[in-house]
């Protein structure tokens, strides 16, 4: 599941299973995300295949998207 919390909206963004190292072992597009204007956070949830040696799902492993902090973008696959 991705969320938006930002004041603006998302038009499109990629999330992705990344190897310990950092490369990208596969990808999904992620839908438009609006701003929460109304302070309920959006979300969609992004579908990823299982792929062998994955340590980490990336939101915007490409950096499209303005962010001020992408701190939040990184989750360790256990």
């Amino acid at each position: 599941v991705v969320h938006n919390i930002g004041s603006a909206p998302v038009k499109s963004f990629n999330v992705a299973l990344a190897d310990s190292r950092g490369k990208v072992l596969a990808a999904r597009p992620g839908p438009a995300l609006e701003a929460p204007l109304d302070l309920n956070p959006r979300t969609v949830t992004v579908r990823l295949p299982r792929v062998e040696g994955a340590a980490a799902v990336l939101i915007d492993p490409d950096d499209s998207v303005p962010e001020i902090t992408e701190l939040n973008n990184r989750v360790l696959i256990r």
